[in-house]
């Protein structure tokens, strides 16, 4: 009867729940979802709440596949999102032996609100006990036997998880294409992105920008701050030491890129001009060709005079704690967010030059602005004014 009524028959079933998810004020998609299409894309919902989760809280992967469904707490007093977990590093039972199923930690994590969002969108997707189950799908009804290699109860591996970002990134970079959308993944030139990527990633963000704790807080919208305050800031949570490691391999790459530049000739001005020369040499001769330190190594190392030499905006910092102007309190090398133009430490290169030339050309010009606005504004560009003469005459 129906195929005689002419009506256009479907060959798929749809959910009768319609999308509510916007992009930029538009419906992520207008279409129903079929039904064979929901466990894939409820799979890529779980790489993506992997992605934030990882991304965003400083926990290794194993950390995060091992979360269960009761892990978030809401401080009040506080505002803050906390995620407890289960740790395997030191755990053992009461003879002494090591914990198989690991213990709670004593710490927990101090999270963004997004974190904590991902989660409890994990616990509406699926039933299990696990946020990352090895599977979510349902169990078929009728047709092929489900496959008997998943353990009930068991979660995804560092693996599996790894094959899902690939297949997550594909996902998304063919809905960019359907869409005509601008903001493709782009293609690694160090291969797949693996799970690991991703603590170390907050890591360099904390280390390699001037006054890091404040450009990894731009960069993840105050995240760094949460977690370096709370759970990741302890020795316990281990994050210390991918500082330690990433400080290690930014104070190496600083000195290859000086030498570099020395080696061609390149110009060094300031009071400390022939001091980070020396150091330079001195380093290079020191470290260059070493392997990669352990992490004992790279908090011992990171102490040598040598290794002292820090990029700022629009300077180098050959820092030397008795002669240093800006803060004092960090033991471990400058406040390069509070240099002064007067302190002996203070050496430049030509780029640094380039970013002062830079500085003067944003310097705003309002004639409008309170006097004191404008007279400060002359004065830092007035410094910066000596400085470059002082490099160019220098030569």
């Amino acid at each position: 009867m129906i195929r005689q009524s002419g009506l256009e028959i479907d060959d798929d079933t749809y959910l009768s729940t319609r999308c509510k998810g916007m992009i930029n004020g538009h419906l992520w998609r207008s279409k129903p979802i079929a039904f064979d299409d929901a466990s894939n894309l409820a799979q890529h919902l779980v790489t993506a709440c992997f992605i934030l989760i990882a991304y965003l809280s400083g926990m290794r992967p194993g950390e995060v596949l091992s979360l269960k469904r009761d892990c978030v707490a809401h401080d009040k007093s506080t505002g803050r999102w906390t995620v407890t977990g289960v740790r395997w590093k030191g755990a053992t039972d009461n003879d002494g032996a090591k914990a198989v199923e690991g213990e709670q930690r004593d710490f927990p994590w101090v999270v963004h609100p997004i974190v904590a969002r991902a989660v409890t969108v994990l616990t509406r997707l699926h039933p299990e006990t696990l946020l990352f189950p090895v599977s979510i799908r349902p169990k078929p009804l009728r047709g092929p036997a489900a496959p008997t290699n998943l353990r009930p109860g068991t979660a995804l591996t560092t693996s599996q998880v790894g094959t899902d970002i690939v297949e997550f990134i594909d996902w998304a970079n063919t809905y960019c294409t359907e869409n005509r959308r601008p903001d493709h993944i782009p293609s690694d030139k160090d291969g797949r992105v693996s799970p690991r990527r991703f603590r170390r990633t907050l890591a360099w963000h904390i280390v390699r920008q001037p006054r890091g704790l404040v450009a990894a807080a731009i960069q993840y919208g105050h995240v760094s701050t949460h977690i370096t305050q709370g759970y990741a800031g302890t020795y316990a949570s281990g994050f210390l030491d991918d500082l330690a490691l990433e400080r290690w391999l930014e104070r190496i790459e600083n000195v290859y890129e000086l030498e570099t530049y020395l080696d061609s000739g390149g110009h060094v001005s300031g009071p400390s001009a022939t001091e980070l020369e020396s150091r330079t040499r001195h380093a290079q001769a020191k470290f260059g060709g070493r392997t990669m330190p352990t992490v004992r190594q790279a908090h011992r190392l990171l102490q040598d005079p040598t290794l002292q030499v820090f990029k700022g905006r629009g300077m180098h910092c050959v820092f030397n704690k008795a002669t240093a102007l800006c803060a004092k309190e960090s033991e471990n090398g400058p406040s390069l967010g509070e240099c002064r133009s007067a302190c002996s430490n203070i050496a430049r290169t030509d780029q640094d030059i380039a970013e002062l030339r830079a500085e003067i050309n944003a310097l705003p010009e309002d004639p409008l602005a309170p006097e004191i606005r404008n007279h400060r504004i002359a004065l830092v560009k007035e410094t910066m004014v000596k400085a470059i003469k002082h490099h160019e005459e220098a030569r």
